[in-house]
């Protein structure tokens, strides 16, 4: 018995160093397949010249990137959509784009002092709560002729951005005003670009609500010429948008005290009844064009 097991137990030895064995033997041969393989094609390089092409794959991947070096880079806290496509900016205003920004918000009234009617487009911007929001344009100070400070975002069209910043706090080099915050629009630029870049976009929209259909249409033109006085870069865009909105509501007025022995209860109770009550049906029509050209050069020693 002793000898038999002592056989049996040198096998089950000899039989897992076999094991081992062969799979040291293929572990060596997976290695060395792939070194061979990139030795063949190093070869065929070397034979048919180097032919290899460099894809970029750009997107939306590289627009959050982007905004997150902005914010990482700046002196103070800012956040910004950009667009690394053309045609690229989200949503149908710039208003509706900034309030996927952590802090801001936005009024969905027809104009910030009219609080009675509900629009399906941001008339204005909200930093933290707050209304004093300063606008810039390509780092310019620029306004509107409503009741702040700021721009009328249902106005500016998303074609024409290539990134929209906020700053929610001031630095000493900003131009003061911008209790809130500064939402600075920047538009694209020739040198954005590597080379020529043509984009064209359509769009259909239904609303439900207005019964109808409208089209939204933008197109750029970017180029670069390299000449002896030196690179010369030209941009053009231009957006139309057509939007038609229907919105219902009912508003109540301030309550009203009245004795509730008027309508049937204790005299000397109060009851609390709204002084009128108002049913709204708005249309709301809305066309806008939006145009920008720009122009750069730089000399050869830049």
């Amino acid at each position: 018995m002793r000898s038999s097991m002592g056989k049996e137990r040198a096998k089950s030895i000899l039989l897992k160093g076999g094991v081992s064995a062969m799979a040291l033997t293929a572990l060596v041969a997976g290695l060395a397949m792939p070194a061979y393989a990139q030795d063949a094609s190093a070869t065929d390089k070397a034979k048919d010249g180097d032919k290899s092409t460099e894809v970029v794959v750009v997107g939306v991947r590289r627009s959050l990137k982007t905004a997150q070096q902005i914010k990482r880079n700046a002196d103070t806290v800012v956040d910004s959509i950009v667009a690394t496509d053309l045609g690229a900016f989200p949503d149908k205003s710039v208003a509706e784009a900034l309030q996927r920004v952590a802090g801001v918000t936005v009024s969905r009234f027809a104009a910030t002092s009219d609080t009675a009617h509900f629009s399906a487009e941001p008339s204005g911007v909200l930093v933290r709560g707050l209304s004093q929001v300063r606008s810039e344009f390509n780092g310019r100070d620029t306004f509107s002729a409503n009741s702040s400070r700021g721009l009328s975002w249902g106005d500016v069209s998303p074609e024409l951005m290539a990134r929209v910043d906020t700053y929610k706090n001031e630095t000493a080099s900003m131009i003061e005003g911008g209790i809130a915050g500064t939402v600075d629009l920047r538009t694209r630029l020739p040198f954005d670009s590597k080379g020529q870049q043509l984009a064209f976009s359509a769009d259909v929209a239904y609303n439900d609500q207005s019964k109808q259909t409208t089209p939204d249409f933008s197109g750029i033109y970017s180029n670069r010429w390299d000449t002896k006085l030196g690179e010369f870069g030209l941009m053009l865009n231009g957006a139309y948008s057509y939007v038609v909105t229907n919105s219902q509501g009912a508003q109540f007025s301030r309550a009203g005290i009245f004795d509730a022995s008027l309508f049937g209860g204790t005299a000397g109770d109060h009851v609390y009844i709204p002084t009128s009550l108002a049913l709204h049906d708005n249309t709301y029509y809305r066309t806008r064009h939006g145009i920008a050209a720009a122009g750069q050069w730089q000399n050869h020693d830049h």
